[in-house]
């Protein structure tokens, strides 16, 4: 078998344990230069540790980002663990180590800053305006990721329960909380917003899905206005973060649990970043300086 069959068998793989598409794309796009370094047509058994090594070193000169080398990494791993397990060959995949990623610390918007991100969301057309600034609400408020805004169903938005279902990753539902800003802007967007026979909640100028490059286009437009940093991700960690922080000033204590399901996240690893983060920002407003104490006046 080579190389590129074996990725082929590998991604048919994939599809039958049901990933989504956006998943197998990234198989795609994480792997496959690796195929191409070490040839579409020779033989599984004649891909040795030194070329997968010397591959590896080749993201290291390209002088890439840890976390996107992490990333090559890590899908390169998978789809040669797969082959260990589904042919005679056996690679040493204990062997690749992923680089480890600095920790950036969250930047939390203050009160000014989320008040300049919903006043730098603009549109001639005012449902797409109040649409976009739905989604932001949503992101911030709900903690949702891109694809869980754009694929939000009518039928699964209860606004006197205060709530929404989404489809997260790997196709798993979850319920999550709408605030009040949030649902207000919801309110006004789909009484705005002339589709009104659209299943899902955030439409296009033509009626249909919005999709998540769109999402990603109206956020790097919003970015571009702002003195700071303003992203997706960054909204989705503000939620999370935020949640641990009023979680604590409200009944003293942090729920890791209640936070993963809420964020959707499958390993309670993620989940404690943040609530590690939290933690640092709680102590640090407690502002107990021991040497306050024996050197005050």
């Amino acid at each position: 078998m080579d190389l590129m069959e074996g990725f082929e068998n590998f991604i048919i793989s994939r599809r039958l344990k049901g990933l989504s598409n956006r998943t197998l794309q990234d198989y795609s796009e994480f792997v496959k230069p690796f195929i191409r370094y070490a040839g579409e047509r020779v033989q599984i058994s004649e891909i040795t540790q030194k070329c997968i090594d010397e591959y590896l070193l080749t993201l290291w000169d390209r002088r890439l980002a840890k976390a996107t080398i992490a990333t090559y990494t890590r899908h390169i791993k998978v789809f040669l663990s797969w082959l260990s397990e589904e042919t005679e060959v056996k690679y040493r995949t204990d062997k690749i180590i992923l680089p480890k990623t600095p920790k950036k610390q969250v930047h939390l918007y203050t009160p000014n800053e989320i008040i300049q991100i919903f006043a730098a969301v603009e549109n001639d057309v005012k449902w797409i305006e109040l649409r976009n600034k739905a989604c932001i609400a949503l992101m911030l408020d709900s903690g949702l990721r891109r694809n869980e805004v754009c694929t939000a169903m009518k039928a699964n938005y209860n606004a006197a329960e205060h709530t929404l279902i989404v489809c997260g990753k790997g196709e798993k539902t979850r319920i999550v909380p709408v605030g009040k800003a949030s649902e207000h802007f919801i309110s006004a967007y789909l009484e705005a917003c002339p589709f009104k026979e659209s299943g899902v909640i955030f439409v296009d100028k033509l009626g249909k899905q919005m999709t998540g490059n769109a999402l990603k286009l109206l956020i790097s437009k919003v970015s571009s206005k702002l003195p700071f940093e303003f992203s997706c991700h960054k909204l989705r960690h503000n939620f999370a973060t935020n949640y641990c922080i009023d979680m604590y000033e409200a009944k003293g204590h942090m729920d890791s649990y209640s936070l993963q399901i809420l964020m959707g996240h499958s390993s309670i690893e993620t989940t404690m970043g943040y609530i590690h983060h939290a933690t640092g920002i709680v102590a640090a407003r407690a502002n107990i300086s021991h040497l306050d104490l024996v050197l005050k006046e």
